[in-house]
């Protein structure tokens, strides 16, 4: 019960950490939707809400709910480039690809102003807004999170572009890869030997299983083992009494 209780006392601070947040930044008008080309005045209104989140020294995890951390400033824009406000998961990204050159931190760290190459700021352009919906849409508990929820996104970015922009898909690949510690590539990379491994000797219906789990959890989110313990119960439920399952237990 006391779990339950933590749990429902976590989201109801995280709601009242983000209506203060968009409250703040209504001062402003700044509440726009994420998006590439935001006109004029309400680049203005978000800049100055930053800066105002800067100067009154809000908390980070507040800073994390404004309405919008990542957007450009077309009116800085010159022959080469032009200046953007990055948050710092999609800054740190960006990095791991490009030579970012970064005017400021503001906001303790949690946001960059930076100046990006025409061709770096074209990629971020088909970063960023998958991030900010996911940041704003699935509001997290901790602050150590975020990184997870852009992680996350990053993934569906890759995925999303494959299609209709290969080359860009590739240099999201690459960032995707090169910013797992390498530990985590290795051990990945040991996992999926071992899953491809399995899946050669398992019936087909049992690799069918494994696969929607995987989908469910990444769909969900599930950054813990209860989640994925939901996601494992959805998808079994739904294979549970399938033809190919009934006869693996009539076998058994």
């Amino acid at each position: 019960m006391s779990q339950i209780q933590d749990v429902v006392s976590s989201y109801r601070e995280t709601s009242e950490i983000q209506a203060s947040a968009f409250a703040f930044a209504t001062q402003f008008e700044s509440q726009s939707t994420p998006q590439v080309n935001f006109p004029q005045d309400a680049v203005a209104a978000m800049f100055e809400a930053i800066m105002a989140a800067h100067r009154q020294r809000l908390p980070i995890r507040m800073v994390q709910f404004l309405p919008n951390l990542c957007f450009p400033i077309e009116s800085s824009r010159d022959a080469n480039g032009l200046r953007f406000v990055l948050w710092r998961p999609v800054l740190e990204f960006i990095q791991t690809e490009f030579h970012v050159h970064v005017e400021e931190y503001l906001c303790d760290g949690e946001v960059g102003l930076v100046y990006l190459h025409s061709d770096v700021a074209a990629i971020t352009n088909l970063i960023y807004p998958t991030i900010e919906k996911s940041r704003l849409c699935n509001p997290f508990r901790r602050e150590e999170a975020a990184f997870r929820v852009a992680f996350n996104s990053l993934c569906q970015v890759e995925l999303e572009l494959k299609e209709k922009a290969p080359e860009a898909s590739k240099v999201v690949a690459r960032i995707h890869r090169n910013w797992l510690p390498p530990d985590i590539t290795s051990q990945n990379a040991n996992k999926a030997a071992e899953l491809q491994e399995l899946a050669s000797r398992v019936p087909s219906w049992a690799v069918d299983v494994c696969v929607r789990f995987l989908r469910q959890a990444e769909s969900d989110e599930a950054d813990n083992t209860r989640s994925l313990a939901l996601a494992s119960e959805r998808v079994l439920a739904s294979e549970w009494l399938a033809p190919a399952e009934e006869i693996a237990w009539r076998d058994l």
